[in-house]
């Protein structure tokens, strides 16, 4: 199965990424920065430059994969907007992906 990660390169996302992954998933990790993109690949983790806070960043990937993980946090002030733009796009893609 195709499957999208938020919050790739953090704590969680990245455990959970490459568990996936582990088990034979196509997984597609979120992270903001390209830095870190090498980091996914090395786990055979499609990375996906973005920030949760803009949707367009990351839609159609996520709208092509029948599985979505939220595993990112923002912690700044603007956090729980752009917490609540994911949480949107996420679900926008669901129901593309149906």
């Amino acid at each position: 199965m195709r499957v999208f990660v938020t919050g790739a390169t953090g704590y969680v996302g990245f455990a959970v990424a490459t568990a996936l992954r582990r088990t034979g998933h196509d997984v597609y990790g979120l992270t903001r920065a390209a830095a870190k993109a090498p980091h996914l690949a090395r786990q055979e983790i499609r990375p996906v430059i973005g920030d949760i806070g803009d949707p367009k960043s990351y839609a159609d990937t996520a709208g092509a994969c029948g599985g979505l993980d939220r595993a990112a946090f923002d912690a700044s002030a603007s956090g729980g907007t752009k917490d609540e733009a994911e949480v949107d796009a996420l679900i926008e893609a669901g129901r593309l992906g149906a």
